[in-house]
């Protein structure tokens, strides 16, 4: 059962349904918290130093002190013992970190902040070969209003986002910015193909530059014959790609078959070497 399995609150391994947040924890009345989902590859990760220094920033930011148990020696040590518990050590899984304050109820934080932190791991679940998008009306939250560089826990504009496009059918949001241009879905970055040119948004597109497409754009200046472009796209651009992907630290590289009325090519050549090549990339950089 879901409830049965370990989880990791503050260093200890409990029972996810043993009670452990106080109902007065600023995390859960205001969402006051960051958090880290990655893969664990049988037991082993990718770019785990950049996670969870991301993780760090973040903490910085909102004023919450960095636990130690959560630097990379600790991190090691905590995973093993989770997945090891949950029988997860021999397949690939998902890892969530998730920190966040406790204290009373109000914006204004007195005195020295506190906080909590939890641990969850669960099986990967089965990745789709193929998805579709939807452009919505909730847009990304402008960066000089809430850094887009960090995952911060209070996100109901992406959960409105992904309602909405389900609402017409699709698998998840594309998102714009307030001025109308491309800028990621609810959970990934995207990329697409016009001719030899891939494009993918800029940071000024109020996205989160995630491990994951940072990668990809560093594996595009082996492919010599397509040129890679970062910049401010409007939908009319994405509309006519030939090939449109997303990306995560959790599925990878994803083909998109739709977005509104607009299909595309899922199978293109590039998107196919991308995705080699980034599986290789993958396997050859795994840190246990």
């Amino acid at each position: 059962m879901e409830n049965n399995r370990w989880v990791i609150y503050d260093s200890n391994l409990i029972r996810a349904s043993e009670p452990a947040v106080s109902v007065e924890s600023r995390g859960l009345m205001y969402g006051e918290g960051c958090f880290e989902t990655f893969r664990a590859y049988k037991g082993s990760f990718f770019k785990p130093d950049e996670h969870l220094g991301r993780l760090k920033q973040a903490a910085g930011f909102l004023g919450l002190p960095y636990p130690e148990d959560l630097e990379i020696s600790g991190f090691r040590k905590l995973s093993r013992k989770l997945l090891d518990s949950n029988n997860l050590s021999g397949e690939d899984a998902v890892i969530r970190i998730q920190l966040w304050g406790s204290g009373g109820r109000g914006y204004g934080v007195e005195g020295k902040p506190e906080n909590h932190y939890s641990i969850l791991a669960t099986s990967l679940p089965e990745i789709k070969a193929e998805v579709t998008l939807a452009t919505v009306d909730t847009r990304r939250i402008p960066a000089e209003s809430l850094p887009a560089k960090f995952k911060l826990t209070n996100n109901i504009n992406y959960i409105t986002a992904a309602r909405q496009a389900a609402q017409k059918g699709a698998d998840d949001a594309l998102m714009l910015t307030v001025d109308e241009k491309v800028s990621e879905t609810t959970i990934a970055n995207v990329f697409w193909v016009t001719g030899n040119t891939v494009y993918t948004p800029s940071k000024e597109c109020d996205l989160l530059p995630g491990i994951t497409r940072d990668t990809l754009i560093e594996l595009m200046s082996q492919f010599h014959s397509y040129n890679i472009e970062e910049g401010e796209y409007s939908p009319e651009q994405i509309y006519r790609a030939d090939s449109v992907w997303i990306c995560n630290s959790l599925r990878h590289i994803i083909g998109v078959s739709r977005i509104d009325d607009h299909t595309y090519n899922a199978n293109h050549d590039v998107l196919n070497r991308l995705k080699k090549a980034y599986d290789n990339h993958v396997q050859s950089e795994l840190k246990y």
